[in-house]
């Protein structure tokens, strides 16, 4: 056996020795060495004893997510697997879309002249009237011109009128009307448009709504396959910046946050009943500029600024303007007795196309803007779109050499946000990334490489709406040289010019509601009960206080299902770093994003963000409430945005 001192190890007398003589030094060496003591004591505690502070709540899904963890604050966009197995069951491949003819063809429209048919010119008597906008009065009527009869042999030249309403009686001792339809055509405006030229290039925005980036891919191969040997580039990180369509559109066509959220505050007035005339639209930038503009949406009962009491625009907003058209004729008996998605033997998107392309013909050479938007096979369903793919890609084929001189922007406000793919978690990251895509003419690549080249940057990025409206802005000036990257973060950047490698949603303007960035991770609906009653809690209590305060009754909900549940996590450095560690935990949190749906009557799908606060286990909602299937009439009594998604009238 060997002994302490064989081994050279320091006796208990030989420490005390030591410790005694150390201590007889000066009394700033022994403030010193009580000063390193205790700051090792306290490093030692905070490096290693912190850390076991972390709720075992959070390190169990934070375990589950590691291979998934961010590195930092920087939003890094998730790449989603258009195919992945989760929604295949989703998925599927319509069929063609049929339009079966509910009355023959009696007149027809030839370069600005009404004609009969020769089956009708001597059995049916034929009179047409104008109509527009009612500019001055409401953006829902009409102002219609007197009745005019229509010549049998030589017809009626309309070459002054954009809209016409027709009717045709039979010839008899008892004349019946038998045949009522309307037609459009681009009458040029007056004004003096522009021509033109490579910095000053002509602007389509051809947009869907509802259309992820990966819908896009799974619904539309053949259009999306043309796009790319058109040199069309893909936004592989495009975000959302709200829920619904219309703040997602004031933001690309102001620049501006146009409803009150809990991260951020409206920058634009955001109540109902009012017009959206004074609002500085990116279509005025490009009128002022020399453009003749041109706005068309085909659903008048849903338009973007007519929705839920929204009174639209007062005044005409475009040179062309496609509302009155379909407020005459979308709830006419024709349009009632035709095939869904139809009007008479024509599908209504191409009704709508054909109103485009008269623009671009007539207007070719000329500087044009063009805000094309379709919502009526893509709002509420996930794989009717797919139909209209043939048409699509027929119209862009048709349209490549025409636009020689245009930038075209294939767009979309949101992914789906109604259809069950959204009980997924590859369904709700969808929703969050709208489709863009954009085209550069040719001569404008060659006079700025440097606009190409930035582009296909920025498209791996995360980039948001803002961003768009920025793009915007800089194609309405006519100033394309080049810039360099600011020195402090900005809302937006146009992508033509240089965008941060690094960005956070804050930075973006992005509530954290609708930032993908975020690991989550899905749960089973059994444990995602306790944070669906407090959702459900918060609902009722928020509706409670409302009844206070107004005239109306809502109905209490109750949880019927849990459709979909997330938990979300922080992102990994303030948890793994261990210079907060100690801070971390001492306030740490975890939210968990709750799909639910009410019992009936309501049968709402809601969804939210439940936050726990794992030091007092304290539960807290925070963000917005979605609504996620439709609620038609039954929040009739209530006129607030956001009680209106979570109200059923009793």
């Amino acid at each position: 056996m060997w002994s302490d001192a064989d081994l050279n190890l320091p006796t208990a007398s030989n420490v005390m020795s030591r410790n005694f003589s150390y201590f007889g030094c000066s009394s700033k060496l022994r403030l010193g060495f009580l000063i390193a003591t205790l700051a090792s004591i306290f490093a030692f505690y905070y490096l290693f004893i912190a850390v076991r502070t972390v709720p075992l709540e959070l390190i169990h899904y934070q375990n589950l997510l590691k291979e998934f963890s961010t590195k930092d604050n920087t939003c890094n966009v998730p790449r989603l697997d258009p195919w992945d197995p989760s929604i295949l069951k989703y998925y599927s491949e319509p069929g063609p879309l049929k339009c079966k003819e509910v009355q023959p063809e009696v007149v027809r429209l030839e370069n600005g002249v009404l004609k009969i048919s020769e089956d009708y010119k001597f059995s049916a008597t034929c009179q047409y009237r104008s109509f527009r906008h009612y500019s001055g009065v409401s953006d829902s009527d009409l102002f219609y011109g007197n009745w005019t009869e229509i010549d049998p042999k030589a017809g009626r030249k309309v070459e002054k009128d954009e809209f016409m309403e027709v009717e045709c009686t039979r010839k008899g001792l008892i004349p019946v009307t038998f045949y009522k339809y309307h037609f459009h055509q681009i009458v040029p405006v007056k004004k003096s448009i522009e021509a033109s030229s490579v910095d000053h290039p002509s602007v389509l925005m051809f947009g869907l709504d509802g259309l992820s980036h990966s819908n896009m891919i799974r619904q539309l191969p053949l259009t999306h396959t043309l796009m790319q040997k058109m040199g069309f580039v893909d936004f592989n990180g495009h975000v959302k910046v709200a829920d619904n369509t219309y703040p997602n559109w004031v933001a690309i066509l102001t620049g501006k946050q146009g409803t009150k959220m809990t991260d951020f505050a409206n920058e634009l007035p955001d109540d109902l009943h009012m017009f959206y005339d004074d609002f500085p639209m990116i279509w005025s930038n490009f009128s002022d500029a020399g453009y003749a503009t041109f706005f068309a949406e085909d659903r008048p009962d849903m338009g973007t600024f007519n929705y839920e009491g929204c009174c639209g625009f007062k005044f005409r907003p475009t040179d062309h303007y496609f509302r009155p058209f379909w407020m005459a004729s979308y709830w006419t008996m024709v349009s009632s007795r035709s095939s869904p998605f139809c009007y008479n033997a024509e599908p209504k998107h191409m009704t709508q196309l054909r109103y485009l392309q008269e623009f671009i013909d007539k207007y070719q050479g000329k500087r044009t803007f063009a805000l094309q938007w379709s919502q009526d096979m893509s709002h509420d369903y996930l794989n009717l779109i797919g139909s209209a793919d043939m048409d699509y890609k027929a119209f862009f084929k048709a349209n490549e050499a025409k636009w020689d001189d245009t930038i075209v922007i294939f767009f979309s406000d949101h992914g789906q946000r109604y259809d069950k793919i959204r009980e997924t978690l590859v369904g709700r990251l969808e929703s969050r990334l709208p489709y863009l895509s954009i085209r550069i003419p040719p001569k404008l690549k060659e006079k700025y490489p440097h606009l190409q080249e930035n582009l296909m940057k920025n498209a791996e990025r995360f980039t948001t709406h803002y961003d768009t409206h920025a793009t915007l802005a800089q194609i309405a000036t006519g100033n394309f040289t080049e810039a360099s990257l600011p020195s402090t973060p900005q809302r937006a950047y146009s992508f033509f010019q240089p965008h941060p490698a690094k960005r956070t949603c804050q930075e973006a303007r992005i509530p954290k509601d609708y930032c993908p960035c975020y690991n989550e991770l899905e749960l089973k609906a059994e444990d995602a009960v306790e944070p669906a009653h407090h959702l459900l809690s918060f609902i009722n209590n928020r509706l409670s206080r409302a009844e206070t305060l107004l005239n109306f009754k809502c109905l209490q909900l109750s949880l019927n299902s849990i459709t979909a549940s997330t938990v979300e996590l922080p992102p990994d450095q303030l948890i793994k770093d261990r210079h907060v560690d100690g801070v971390v935990s001492a306030g740490l949190t975890i939210s968990y994003h709750i799909s639910l749906q009410a019992q009936p009557p309501s049968n709402a799908v809601l969804e939210g963000t439940v936050v726990k606060d794992l030091e007092t286990g304290e539960w807290k909602v925070t963000g917005e409430i979605e609504r996620n299937n439709k609620y038609g009439n039954t929040s009739h009594c209530v006129s607030d945005r956001s009680l209106k998604k979570m109200c059923h009238c009793i």
